[in-house]
């Protein structure tokens, strides 16, 4: 069947619960996608959605009664729903449209009561409560950082649900494992750009120098021997080194205690984060200054600040739904 062609302007965002108004999320710039005579199928139409990448995945239905257009948000959560609206490209295309189908089946925007697209599902967080305190999360897993639980949703139920919570002695290895592999990444690319203690070097660069020299004194100083109690250790060649140790919780509270001195040293929380995504660059090559001072930041925000690197990975729990 042919479809009329014009634009359509896809905005996400969120839905009050009335589907009456609509709040764009500032994060995701409208799209105007551009319908022509040649992209006159739901095959085509589809097609110029996906790729687009405007957070919308378009995918087609066929059944015995025909085939439908099926768009779906490409990620979860209440602030990915969307609205579409349809311009046809003039009056004569809109007349057009009678002998297909028009533009505006493909709009969806009910706080105009406009006729188009029918909603299946609503864009919605997952809702738990956990000792009668709600808690909510774009996707089906939740934290609870009061109680250093971290909880998978696994279906619906309006009962009471019984948390078995149990120590991850693992969860703690394998933190502390990311953390000295951000600490090395880090430091490559330090390694790498070779400006990183001279006067010409970015603030980037300086303030990862920085970092490293924090990390790598706090390791070999007189908390040596209390990072080796947790199986961490420094090298000059190599950063940071790791064996594994069998943690239990008198390792969790050394964890804790060190991770706590060294936020403070170190001031956890303050880089801003670019948008730039560099982690591992090739030797000898030149590092993006905002790569370097991503993989700064990240080691701020997920591992060295303690109730991140100790609360979240000391307990986990389970749910039974």
């Amino acid at each position: 069947t042919v479809v009329g062609i014009g634009t359509l302007d896809i905005s996400m965002g969120q839905w009050n619960n009335m589907s009456t108004a609509f709040q764009t999320n500032p994060n995701w710039p409208k799209a105007s996608i551009t319908v022509n005579a040649q992209d006159n199928t739901l095959e085509k139409v589809r097609d110029r959605i996906n790729a687009a990448g405007v957070g919308v995945v378009a995918t087609l239905m066929t059944d015995a009664t025909g085939t439908r257009l099926v768009l779906s948000a490409a990620h979860t959560g209440a602030d990915n729903g969307f609205r579409i609206d349809a311009s046809p490209s003039d009056s004569a295309a809109a007349a057009a449209d009678s002998a297909g189908i028009s533009l505006s089946q493909l709009a969806f925007n009910p706080a105009l009561g406009t006729a188009g697209l029918q909603m299946i599902q609503p864009a919605s967080n997952a809702q738990v409560s956990v000792d009668d305190q709600p808690f909510e999360s774009p996707g089906n897993v939740i934290d609870v950082p009061q109680k250093g639980l971290q909880i998978r949703i696994k279906a619906p139920t309006d009962g009471e649900v019984e948390l078995n919570v149990s120590s991850d002695q693992e969860g703690l290895s394998r933190k502390l494992k990311d953390w000295g592999d951000g600490v090395n990444r880090l430091r490559r690319q330090v390694l790498n750009d070779g400006t990183s203690e001279t006067p010409s070097a970015t603030p980037a660069l300086r303030e990862a120098r920085q970092v490293l020299d924090v990390i790598s004194n706090d390791l070999t100083g007189s908390n040596a021997n209390a990072w080796s109690t947790i199986g961490v250790g420094w090298s000059d060649s190599q950063g940071v080194e790791q064996r594994t140790v069998a943690m239990t919780a008198d390792h969790r509270q050394v964890a804790h205690q060190l991770f706590s001195q060294l936020s403070q040293h170190l001031g956890v929380g303050q880089a801003a984060k670019p948008d730039a995504d560099a982690l591992d660059t090739p030797a000898g090559s030149s590092v993006p200054a905002a790569g370097v001072q991503l993989n700064r930041q990240r080691l701020q925000d997920h591992y060295l600040d303690a109730s991140h690197a100790v609360s979240d990975a000391s307990r986990q729990g389970q749910s039974m739904l």
